[in-house]
């Protein structure tokens, strides 16, 4: 996570800063980004890159975590604007809200594509082991946890559990989509098909 010398930095800098490294995440991927690269484009000196963080594990994990924070408002936003109040409609308007992320904010989902391509990376089980405390973890907690209440979920799923299959699942299919259009990377209606495949995956299973 940053340092407390990050964190004192004003907003404006910050953003150069995490910018810059999105950038270079869309444009490299993970396991090709440059520190040289990311501090020359935010404008600041090497050294003091690492006065903000330990590493670039470190800044990649922010990253992370600030997606979720700017994902999880999309899907309250579309569970408001949802007629289905319950799980259902929570479970599509995560999905939704997601999608939409995902098209606005280009560079935070090529960044997210290509740590999908990184699975068996020490990088991905870090920010796995990050996510379930983010705050979009926390918005999924809140929602499985009154379905449970309201006996709409086996009683035997917890929130943290449910957090887990659901990454699980999503991994997979991102992963299985990837792996059928190598080159071109995926579009708006290969987040259609994760929406609606997500949705029924999570609360059907595989019945048709």
């Amino acid at each position: 996570m940053p340092k407390e010398t990050f964190l004192n930095l004003k907003e404006e800098k910050q953003q150069r800063i995490l910018s810059a490294a999105l950038h270079e995440i869309a444009e490299n991927g993970y396991d090709k980004a440059s520190v040289t690269r990311i501090v020359k484009d935010a404008g600041i000196a090497t050294g003091s890159f690492y006065q903000y963080f330990e590493d670039l594990d470190d800044l990649f994990i922010h990253i992370a975590l600030e997606a979720g924070r700017i994902k999880a408002a999309y899907m309250r936003k579309a569970l408001a604007e949802s007629k289905e109040q319950n799980l259902e409609g929570a479970i599509r308007a995560m999905y939704l809200g997601g999608m939409r992320f995902g098209l606005e904010h280009k560079e935070y989902y090529k960044a997210a594509e290509s740590l999908m391509r990184m699975k068996d990376s020490e990088l991905y089980h870090k920010m796995l082991a990050h996510a379930e405390k983010s705050e979009l973890a926390l918005w999924l907690f809140q929602i499985v946890a009154q379905a449970i209440a309201n006996g709409e979920l086996n009683e035997n799923i917890t929130p943290e559990l449910f957090f887990r299959l659901l990454t699980g699942i999503n991994a997979t299919i991102i992963e299985y989509l990837i792996e059928q259009k190598p080159d071109e990377g995926m579009d708006a209606l290969d987040l259609e098909k994760l929406c609606e495949l997500g949705v029924q995956l999570v609360l059907h299973g595989i019945k048709r």
